[in-house]
């Protein structure tokens, strides 16, 4: 039975269902026969609003919808449609902001079934760390405002995030939700050996340190500044794509499960190390 899930969710925009499978398959080469030891499940909403954004896009003229700058236009409206809809009406029942919890919460009963109970990793990138975010402080409200846990609380510790033990975000962009709030707390975690590393790309406009949001946050993130992408990608907003396949996070990530495998009791034979090839020659 695997000892540790491994939970990912997407960012903003148009997300293939497999989203995460480059991911997996990186984390399987580097750990070889103790990938066993891990369970893997990636969290999927877009489908909640993809049909939705595709109509609006469909309506709208050539001259838009066929220029210059229409790849940047898609990006805007799909990506930021994203942001608006899982916030709007988030009080109103069988919200998308409710729907998208239950899917969360969905993976994370599926980690609790596959591991025993046994710890929880999440993954979030971009706007999946805010949802994520979400998920966290209402479901450890005893009275949550909106949300799964408002429309159909369960008392379950796992579901409510008591083995959660490692956070992980890159590009995050909370910030860009919570700024204009007189006072930013963060969700408290539960666990003893809970950690929250961030990491951002200075030159990603859509990734940004956490640290600086409030004291609260200080204490509970660590931000990690790192070059993401290759040659054409890491010195410009591209590298907000980029985290899940930069050494800069994956080696950290890594030598982390390798940690979180030996406290659990796993096997702690060394793996070869992590190969990342390098960019592709000029």
């Amino acid at each position: 039975m695997p000892r540790i899930a491994i939970v990912t969710l997407h960012g903003m925009g148009r997300i293939s269902t497999t989203y995460a499978e480059p991911l997996r398959v990186r984390l399987a080469d580097a750990f070889g026969a103790q990938w066993n030891e891990f369970w893997f499940g990636a969290v999927q909403y877009q489908d909640l609003l993809q049909a939705n954004q595709d109509a609006v896009w469909s309506r709208l003229p050539p001259a838009v919808s066929d220029n210059t700058w229409s790849e940047l236009r898609e990006f805007l409206l799909f990506g930021f449609s994203d942001a608006a809809s899982l916030e709007a009406g988030k009080e109103r029942p069988g919200s998308v902001y409710t729907q998208a919890q239950e899917r969360i919460r969905s993976v994370i009963a599926a980690a609790r079934d596959a591991t025993d109970g046994g710890p929880l990793v999440v993954v979030a990138h971009s706007l999946g760390a805010h949802v994520f975010s979400n998920y966290a402080w209402d479901c450890r409200q005893d009275s949550p405002a909106a949300g799964v846990w408002k429309e159909s609380p369960v008392d379950d510790p796992y579901l409510r995030l008591g083995m959660l033990t490692r956070l992980y975000t890159t590009g995050c962009n909370i910030p860009i939700f919570v700024a204009g709030h007189a006072e930013v707390e963060p969700f408290q975690p539960v666990h003893p050996d809970f950690r929250w590393n961030n990491y951002y790309d200075p030159d990603d406009v859509l990734g940004w340190p956490l640290d600086a949001l409030s004291e609260s946050y200080r204490a509970l993130v660590t931000d990690h500044a790192i070059n993401a992408g290759g040659l054409f990608e890491s010195w410009n907003p591209l590298s907000h794509n980029k985290y899940w396949s930069d050494s800069d996070f994956l080696i950290p990530l890594e030598t982390d499960l390798r940690e979180l495998l030996a406290a659990s009791g796993g096997p702690t034979a060394a793996a070869e190390p992590f190969f990342v090839p390098p960019p592709p020659p000029m």
